[in-house]
């Protein structure tokens, strides 16, 4: 079961929490912080992650409080109860510690204002005789030593079921700023997979695209973009059939076009063609001993903006690209180093000088989205 929730609005930066219950089975061994052993073939596992704009990602619930809101569009008392579940619950089967040794450990930080540290927690923990737990199940002949195990937290049914009971956001209420601005003034794009990066040394476990944007007065700007690896769909089962393949694309499709707001067609994938995207398909993709390797699939047309416009923040203010380069961790007294330095700099000022002179007037309102 997976959750994407459209919190609200801290200034202009939309909040945007991914939540995921999914099903795991029962490892041999495996006990509970009750240091009493799992039961049943298989055990709940929540996790949760946020993101506020395009700057803060990951365990953010710290930054996220009601007050912190300028649109909130989750009712306040539930939003508190789920921010107490994320703290308390997240990943529930990697718990270092028992129940009586994780209230100490949440006392000392939460009371005593200390920041977790493994090291000073075990010392915390030896000072209460609770390095080895001996109480939290006298019936042990041998002590739990607090992160010898990772130990499960069993999700409450009440957890499960309000989780359950969240509705997900649409998906095109919840795409980047970017892509909304893109949409609003009829910009078009063209991503088609190619060979190679002209702006890459090294082209090697990537999948490259290039990228042609189109204004409405169909003025056009060509640049390439790389991605990862892990940004390729990939089957649970490396060894799927391809019928299982060609569901997970179809799937991709689906969820591009509900992206984009954008009523189905019967063939979406005529549909995304015509919507400038290149479509994966399971016979593209680079098969060895019969197991899959990924599908690539194109990038939106924002993350490619937000590199564009992320790359030309990292340059402004700088006038010298050897300032810029040892900032960011070049050794100069490298040659190698010196001539990627030079040439990052040098790509990306006429990267961004190309994507000023396309966007006009446009251009400083993406820069301020970059931001």
């Amino acid at each position: 079961m997976k959750k994407q929730l459209l919190i609200g609005k801290i200034g202009n930066d939309k909040v945007i929490l991914d939540i995921e219950i999914k099903d795991k089975p029962i490892t041999s061994g495996a006990i509970t912080m009750a240091l009493t052993p799992v039961t049943g073939s298989t055990y709940k596992t929540l996790s949760i992650s946020g993101s506020i704009g395009n700057h803060s990602y990951g365990q953010i619930y710290d930054s996220i409080n009601p007050s912190d809101f300028d649109e909130l569009y989750m009712n306040r008392e539930q939003f508190i109860h789920l921010l107490a579940i994320w703290k308390v619950c997240h990943l529930n089967d990697l718990n270092a510690g028992t129940l009586l040794q994780t209230e100490y450990i949440n006392h000392w930080t939460d009371q005593m204002g200390n920041r977790y540290d493994y090291t000073k927690a075990c010392a915390m923990l030896k000072q209460h005789h609770l390095l080895i737990d001996h109480e939290t199940n006298p019936e042990l002949t041998v002590g739990y030593s607090y992160g010898s195990l990772w130990l499960v937290n069993p999700l409450p049914d009440d957890v499960i079921q309000f989780i359950s009971n969240l509705q997900s956001t649409p998906p095109d209420q919840i795409r980047s700023p970017i892509l909304d601005y893109l949409l609003e003034h009829n910009f078009k794009w063209n991503i088609r997979l190619t060979d190679s990066n002209p702006h890459m040394q090294s082209n090697q476990q990537m999948d490259h695209w290039k990228v042609t944007f189109i204004d409405a007065g169909d003025s056009r700007m060509e640049t390439y973009f790389s991605t990862g690896i892990g940004h390729r769909l990939f089957p649970k089962d490396r060894y799927a059939s391809n019928v299982h393949l060609s569901m997970m694309v179809a799937k991709w499709m689906n969820d591009t076009i509900k992206t984009l707001g954008i009523s189905p067609d019967k063939n979406k994938r005529v549909q995304l063609k015509e919507l400038g995207f290149s479509i994966p398909t399971v016979s593209a993709f680079n098969q060895s001993n019969e197991y899959c390797n990924g599908i690539p699939v194109p990038p939106m047309p924002d993350q490619v903006i937000e590199c564009i416009v992320s790359d030309h923040i990292s340059i402004d203010g700088y006038h010298k690209w050897d300032d810029w380069a040892t900032d960011l961790g070049f050794d100069l007294n490298s040659k190698s180093d010196r001539k990627n330095a030079k040439r990052g700099y040098e790509n990306t000022i006429d990267q961004s000088e190309q994507a000023q002179m396309f966007f006009q007037s446009h251009w400083s309102e993406l820069i301020e989205m970059g931001y």
